[in-house]
């Protein structure tokens, strides 16, 4: 599964890299929404991460620019340092989520895939 990741914190990127890729998918990381931006309409991915707050283009922003311009149907499975309820919801709404859920402040892999799950469904191989 070709994955794209847009997180602006270095060290989270690393992290989500390195369980994604542990379990055999394709990983494209970037720190810039503008350059995830441009690779996603020059390139075909199965699922895209995005970091809900990035400077410059906002998770949401590219949301709506992936929508617009890209896909209408590709997953997508935002990533956040927010944990709180209401804060879900928000998130929840712009990619009409079927269940609000508020992760855990840590994020620990077995989290990470269990949201992962609810975006996608089970993995097939």
């Amino acid at each position: 599964m070709r994955i794209s990741i847009l997180e602006d914190d270095p060290d989270q990127l690393a992290l989500l890299t390195r369980w994604i890729s542990e379990d055999g998918h394709d990983v494209h990381a970037y720190e810039s929404s503008r350059e995830a931006m441009k690779q996603a309409g020059r390139e075909s991915f199965d699922l895209f991460m995005l970091d809900w707050q990035v400077p410059e283009v906002s998770g949401a922003e590219v949301l709506t620019w992936l929508r617009a311009n890209v896909s209408k149907t590709v997953p997508v499975l935002f990533v956040t340092v927010r944990s709180s309820p209401g804060y879900a919801r928000c998130c929840a709404a712009p990619i009409r989520a079927r269940k609000r859920s508020s992760l855990p402040s840590r994020l620990s892999k077995s989290t990470f895939n269990a949201a992962r799950c609810g975006a996608m469904g089970p993995r097939s191989n």
